[in-house]
């Protein structure tokens, strides 16, 4: 499974320092978290390749 998040922090600077102390590593427990649901539920899956997805 994978995926491709886009976004940039509002309020300039405050927004960035925001970013590397608070937002990105919240975003990456909410995909893990996801991940370990989806196994939970379904079972463990095989990681595609770039040119399968």
């Amino acid at each position: 499974m994978r995926d491709i998040v886009s976004y940039k922090p509002p309020f300039g600077p405050i927004g960035d320092i925001a970013n590397v102390l608070i937002i990105r590593n919240k975003l990456e427990e909410i995909f893990d978290y996801r991940t370990e649901a989806v196994i939970r539920e379904f079972g463990p899956f095989l990681e595609m390749s770039k040119s399968e997805v």
